[in-house]
C-alpha cells in the first residue's frame, strides 16, 4: 500500500516523491479515525446508553447521574470550595454540605456559606450560614459526594471523617 501511490504521482507530475505513500496512509488512517469517532462512536455510545437505561436500578442511577453531572459543569463545581458535614436538622444527625463561600462576622467568628443538597437531585437544596467551628471537615471530593447523593447513599466514599469535629 505504501508504494501504490508513488507511481501514480510520478505518472501525473513526472516527479517521484519519496514517502508519499506513508503520508497518504496516515491521512487515510486519520480520516477513518474521525469517521469512527464521530459517526460510529456516537452510534455505539447511544446504543450502550439505551441498553443501560433499560436496566431497572442501574438505568435510573445512570440517568440521574448523567443529568446531575451535566448540570454540575466544571464551572459550577469550581464554585464549591470543599465538602463539610453539618449537624442538621438535629444535633445527632449529619448532613453533607458544600462550602460555597466564607466571610468574617462582626463577632470575629469565621462563617461558611454552606449549600446542603437534597437526594437524589443535588441541584436543589438549601443554603445555610454556619460558623466554621460548627462544621466537620472531610477529605471527600465534590465528585465523590455528588455520586453519594445521586446514588442515595449506595456509592460511599472510601475516605472517612472525624465525626467529633
Amino acid at each position: 500500500l505504501l508504494n501504490t501511490f508513488s507511481p501514480i504521482i510520478k505518472q501525473h507530475t513526472g516527479i517521484p516523491i519519496p514517502g508519499i505513500g506513508a503520508v497518504v496512509m496516515l491521512l487515510l488512517l486519520w480520516f477513518a479515525g474521525m469517521i469512527t469517532r464521530n459517526v460510529l462512536g456516537k452510534t455505539l455510545l447511544n446504543y450502550f446508553e439505551r441498553l443501560i437505561s433499560k436496566a431497572p436500578i442501574i438505568g435510573a442511577v445512570y440517568r440521574a447521574t448523567k443529568q446531575v453531572m451535566s448540570t454540575f459543569s466544571s464551572s459550577t463545581l469550581a464554585n464549591y470550595k470543599k465538602v463539610v458535614l453539618v449537624r442538621y436538622p438535629h444535633p445527632e444527625l449529619l448532613a453533607i454540605g458544600f462550602v460555597t463561600g466564607m466571610f468574617n462576622g462582626a463577632d470575629g467568628c469565621k462563617y461558611y456559606n454552606v449549600f446542603i443538597p437534597t437526594t437524589p437531585n443535588p441541584t436543589s437544596g438549601m443554603m445555610e450560614i454556619i460558623p466554621q467551628y460548627k462544621t466537620i471537615s472531610t477529605s471527600w471530593t465534590i465528585e465523590e459526594v455528588v455520586k453519594l447523593i445521586v446514588s442515595g447513599g449506595i456509592l460511599v466514599p472510601e475516605k472517612s471523617f472525624d465525626a467529633k469535629g
